[in-house]
């Protein structure tokens, strides 16, 4: 699949795409640390190995972000903080649509860039500035 011509409406879907993410995760990242200042020393019950623990949220927080989703500090995290993990969600399903996007429109995975996509994404935009700049001039032209 070849790369279709760059347009200005294709670049402000990948903008507004991107200032959604960026957004998000500005979001996520400000009330993570939040939650880590108030509640990292609050205690959670929990059970671990058939026994009830009590265990610091900080400690869950970390244990969260080394092990990820499937530890069950996910889910307790998950209930205590729903907002936070909902925008991780949405910032995830923004991000799949990105990468649609791109890979449709300019038969490009961003999050994938080799040495040709990138020379092909700047012979696109070359090719997209000097239409604009050829517009420009028939327009003034006329």
């Amino acid at each position: 699949m070849q790369m279709q011509p760059i347009t200005k409406e294709k670049l402000e879907k990948v903008y507004q795409l991107s200032d959604e993410i960026l957004t998000l995760n500005e979001k996520i990242s400000e009330s993570m640390i939040t939650v880590k200042e108030q509640n990292g020393e609050r205690e959670q019950e929990m059970e671990r190995d058939g026994k009830k623990v009590k265990i610091k949220e900080k400690v869950l927080w970390t244990e969260f972000g080394q092990l990820g989703k499937r530890h069950d500090s996910y889910k307790k995290l998950y209930e205590l903080y729903p907002d936070i993990f909902a925008m991780g969600d949405k910032t995830d399903a923004l991000s799949q649509e990105l990468e649609g996007y791109c890979t449709e429109q300019f038969d490009i995975n961003h999050t994938r860039m080799t040495i040709a996509n990138i020379f092909r994404l700047i012979e696109g935009m070359v090719d997209y500035c000097l239409d604009q700049k050829t517009k420009e001039i028939l327009k003034k032209a006329a």
